[in-house]
């Protein structure tokens, strides 16, 4: 059975001593099951999806089930504030979603902004920075060189020229360098609670 045991040790920055470790094995016996050279057994799965802090069903290979990294949350003004990470560490802050995306981030709605509603989960697809063309016109996730993350459209990536906030009336900013964009792919609306 195929698993994603090496994926999530590598997205923890683990070697496979760390991980071994955790599991309370050998670093031989890791290597062995991440490459089904050994089965991977229910016991294994419960010790090493609790090493790992995810579930044991994680562990499964789901080709069409992505990590999306979870950002942090947007605000009135368009800025991104990172999402605080548990234990130190940015890999535990992440959610299993259906997107077939090569780099997906998330950012959750805080407030109002545009037609986006409070509650809502952003599901953007970070382009390499040679890409960058492909974000032209789109809303995106973007991460300007003195680290600010905002959303806002990319009027001309060519160049990072400049961006404006998804609202019509809203000035253009000319901000010096995009160190990464991620276009907008999906937008994850929960319905309203009943308010009896």
């Amino acid at each position: 059975m195929s698993t994603r045991i090496r994926e999530l040790r590598k997205k923890n920055d683990w070697t496979l001593q760390e991980l071994a470790d955790r599991v309370g094995t050998t670093p031989q016996t890791i290597q062995r099951l991440e490459t089904n050279n050994m089965t991977v057994s229910l016991e294994w799965m419960q010790r090493i999806s609790a090493a790992l802090g995810v579930s044991a069903t994680t562990l499964l290979e789901k080709p069409l089930k992505s990590p999306v990294r979870y950002f942090g949350e947007l605000g009135a003004d368009g800025a991104v504030t990172p999402a605080a990470h548990a234990n130190g560490n940015a890999h535990n802050n992440l959610l299993d979603m259906d997107i077939i995306a090569a780099d997906p981030i998330a950012v959750k709605v805080s407030v109002a902004h545009g037609t986006n509603r409070p509650g809502d989960i952003l599901i953007a697809d970070r382009l390499a920075t040679d890409n960058l063309d492909a974000a032209a016109g789109r809303d995106c996730i973007i991460q300007f060189a003195d680290g600010k993350v905002l959303l806002r459209q990319v009027n001309k990536a060519r160049g990072h020229k400049g961006t404006s906030p998804p609202s019509k009336t809203a000035d253009q900013d000319h901000l010096p360098k995009i160190e990464w964009v991620a276009p907008v792919a999906m937008v994850v609306r929960y319905p309203a609670a009943d308010k009896a």
